[in-house]
């Protein structure tokens, strides 16, 4: 991840081999955490959501498409317009960049779209993780800081070459609603 050039720190883009095995270990960890351990899951979440407590707006990134998968002009900027809407009908304030920086945690709301083409097929499997990154602080050693995924959901499907858009884009839209959802309840005011 490299948003340095957003002003939240460095990092590298992944390649597409590191893409695929990322691809891979997230379905894998995706089918492990929603089927065995579903206790667990619930008790993770539960602070997950917790960590979205307080904030009072979110800046919405969408990392840069990998090429491959930038059907018919789908690019990064219109996932985030199309993320932005949907969160500013729910009533979430949308933060710009300044703004976001200057708030403590620093938080932003991170999309990634990754996926590979399937050998010998006209089929994609793709990844859309949605995550709220914030800056947080280790508590042994408080000089430590750095920037984690406090929260997190994701979105394993497939389309055909034709599809692959509008699946990328339905992805990301299931991944928002779901964030909208949480943050929603972890800011509702009680009467």
């Amino acid at each position: 991840m490299d948003l340095s050039h957003k002003g939240f720190g460095h990092g590298v883009y992944p390649n597409k081999v590191e893409d695929a095995m990322k691809l891979l270990q997230s379905a894998f960890i995706v089918a492990i955490l929603t089927g065995t351990a579903p206790a667990a899951r619930a008790q993770a979440r539960d602070l997950e959501d917790t960590s979205m407590r307080g904030l009072p707006g979110i800046y919405v990134f969408v990392d840069k498409l990998p090429q491959d998968l930038k059907p018919d002009g789908v690019l990064d900027v219109e996932l985030e317009s199309q993320v932005e809407l949907l969160l500013k009908k729910a009533g979430i304030k949308i933060l710009e960049r300044p703004d976001a920086l200057s708030l403590r945690g620093k938080p932003f709301l991170y999309f990634q779209v990754r996926g590979s083409k399937l050998r010998d097929q006209a089929a994609y499997a793709i990844l859309v993780i949605g995550s709220l990154v914030q800056r947080v602080i280790l508590e042994r050693d408080p000089s430590l800081t750095g920037f984690s995924r406090t929260w997190m959901i994701s979105s394993f499907n497939s389309a055909g070459e034709q599809d692959l858009k509008r699946q990328i884009e339905a992805s990301v839209t299931q991944v928002a609603e779901q964030f909208v959802k949480a943050y929603l309840s972890a800011n509702q005011t009680k009467p």
